[in-house]
């Protein structure tokens, strides 16, 4: 390259403007967090893109916090402070140091954590992180012609006209399990809570005989209605019990309750058939006691309740209730209390029939929400006999579940769903005989299989999602679960059989995105196995025939968080310039290029000028 060439490279590298980097990244920090049902509003969140502008007018104030994109925070480990001899005192909120600017962007990001898929990331993260009734009360406010919003009272109307009140239902009282009737139903405020009725056998008969008892199905439904829209306030007097009265049936603003299936036991299905509309539920209306048997019948025990809205308008209030019969014991010696455990639910359903996809956070998962999994599907083109990869779920059984507590193993074994960052141990045990627990190496293998088929119903083709709203068409954000080498099970050994009677689930998740805004993600899951020997023991009662013993198994969750926060690290310390002025070229160019440009130009433009002395001097 000639000293000319080299001047006009210099010259170029000033003119050209560099081109700037972008993220190209998806930022998963930015997304609407409270939005967990795909494409169907949900209740109070503004950011929500399936809201309508009637729905964000009867929401409550933004339960999102808005955050200045012009603030970052770093861990406090990287603010340095000086020996000085005054004080220095650190006051910061989540361990977060906020800067209004901050010229390095990574260290307002957690660390990337890799998908785990071999055995020993699986060891590294395990030894770095694992540890092992109706009533129609006062209202809290005056009622006026005000729009319900968000958490504002429901009112109703006596049938009397003699009170205008708040909505309220069975539930918990404040510091105990016992069921009272001030557990208030606020606009579309969701909530499912149980509560607990302890009653002497000496007032079952009294109790089941009170018209006014919460036992009774007619004390939910009748007496009073629902004011559909606050419009109706600006035409009663509210003062006139008379001029309520007399629009109690007419007025369009008011709405009964109704019932729209009944579950005759616990253990059935809630029949359509009975409802108060179109069917006959006069049979369950009122709690029956038999003299005979010294049992009450048609106790209401759960209510799940339905309100229909749109906007700040209620279309409909409808319950599903489930009855049951409760009945003294003939046979017992002494008197025992009994008790019946009610469930209630809250629900508000949009008028406009909306279905959607409930998610477990948006993107991240929110502690306590289900964890959604599927099933490897690869299907190869007869044509090309290219393979594809896609992920199916089953919309019937979306969720991760494992064994409910108490349950003899076995197929049809009732399962729970597990809770995403919450450690779980269930199980359940299978009854074995002697003779059979010791017979042959095919009886061993029968009880293995029935432990299996309670402890583990996970098949090795079933996936987790990353996050809360992974997409099952991107097989790709989907990890499986891997099995570790476990030692033969159900084989026969002597005196006994190998049995693997512990299933451990280990998850591991990890925080990603901003510090101030972390979003739970799914790094990989493990499944470990252990076994032992078991022989029959049945100690001094050996003589006997036909005993029996329990072989408990039991399943384990743990929920490993292996989150990599930004390292307490300066910058390197920058490049030692030349001293050449920043305005050589001035005024032809004015700061056109970064400093780098500028610099890299400086040595070129030094070593020509030294090439040129030199070449001056041998001439």
């Amino acid at each position: 390259m000639s000293l000319l060439q080299a001047v006009l490279l210099c010259l170029v590298c000033i003119f050209l403007s560099p081109t700037a980097l972008t993220q190209t990244d998806e930022n998963i920090s930015d997304n609407c967090l409270c939005d967990l049902t795909e494409t169907r509003c949900d209740i109070n969140c503004f950011c929500d893109p399936d809201c309508s502008e009637e729905d964000r007018n009867v929401f409550d104030e933004p339960n999102i916090v808005r955050i200045n994109e012009e603030v970052s925070c770093v861990r406090k480990e990287l603010v340095v402070t000086d020996n000085s001899e005054y004080e220095v005192t650190e006051t910061t909120d989540s361990n977060l140091f906020c800067l209004w600017k901050d010229n390095n962007a990574e260290r307002n990001f957690f660390r990337t954590v890799p998908t785990v898929s071999t055995v020993n990331q699986f060891d590294s993260y395990v030894n770095q992180y694992s540890r092992q009734v109706i009533a129609v009360n006062s209202p809290t406010s005056n009622p006026a012609a005000v729009p319900y919003r968000y958490g504002s009272d429901i009112y109703a109307v006596r049938q009397n006209g003699s009170l205008v009140g708040t909505l309220s239902t069975i539930g918990p009282g404040l510091f105990s399990r016992t069921c009272v009737d001030v557990n208030q139903i606020k606009y579309l405020t969701e909530w499912s809570k149980e509560c607990e009725v302890i009653v002497a056998e000496s007032e079952l008969e009294t109790t089941c005989s009170n018209p006014d008892s919460g036992w009774r199905l007619n004390n939910f439904i009748t007496g009073f209605k629902v004011v559909q829209d606050t419009q109706f306030f600006s035409q009663v007097d509210l003062n006139d019990s008379a001029t309520i009265s007399s629009v109690y049936d007419s007025s369009s603003n008011l709405t009964s309750v109704f019932v729209r299936c009944i579950r005759i036991t616990p253990d059935s299905e809630c029949d359509e058939a009975l409802n108060s509309v179109t069917g006959n539920i006069s049979l369950y209306l009122d709690t029956l006691f038999d003299d005979a048997t010294d049992t009450c019948s048609n106790i209401v025990k759960d209510v799940t309740y339905k309100v229909v809205y749109s906007g700040s308008v209620i279309g409909q209030v409808a319950v599903d209730v489930t009855l049951q019969t409760l009945s003294l014991d003939p046979a017992a010696v002494t008197s025992q209390p009994l008790t019946l455990s009610r469930n209630i639910e809250v629900l508000f359903l949009n008028a406009l029939n909306e279905t959607g996809t409930k998610r477990s956070g948006n993107p991240g998962f929110q502690r306590g929400l289900e964890i959604r999994k599927g099933v490897v599907v690869v299907t190869t083109d007869p044509v090309t006999d290219e393979t594809e990869t896609s992920v199916v779920v089953n919309e019937q059984d979306p969720y991760l579940s494992i064994t409910s507590p108490a349950a003899q193993c076995g197929v049809g074994t009732s399962t729970v769903d597990v809770r995403f960052g919450y450690n779980t141990v269930s199980g359940c045990h299978v009854t074995v005989s002697r003779a059979n627990l010791s017979e042959s190496q095919a009886a061993c293998e029968a009880i293995q299989d029935q432990l299996t088929q309670g402890l583990w119903t996970l098949s090795d083709e079933v996936v987790l999602a990353q996050f809360g709203n992974t997409d099952s068409s991107l097989p790709g954000d989907w990890v499986s679960i891997k099995p570790t080498t476990t030692a033969e099970t159900g084989s026969f050994v002597s005196g006994g059989c190998r049995l693997a009677t512990t299933y451990k689930l280990i998850i591991f998740f990890a925080n990603v995105g901003q510090l101030k805004s972390p979003q739970a993600k799914i790094v990989g899951a493990r499944r470990e196995t252990y076994s032992a020997d078991y022989s029959f023991n049945c100690g001094v009662q050996c003589s006997g025939e036909g005993l029996t013993m329990d072989i408990h198994g039991q399943v384990i969750v743990n929920f490993v968080d292996v989150s990599e926060d930004t390292q307490g690290a300066v910058r390197k310390i920058p490049p030692i310039e030349t001293d050449i002025p920043y305005d050589f070229f001035y005024p032809f160019l004015v700061n056109t290029a970064p400093r780098h440009f500028y610099s890299l130009c400086h040595h070129l433009l030094a070593v020509t000028s030294l090439a040129l002395i030199f070449h001056k001097c041998i001439l």
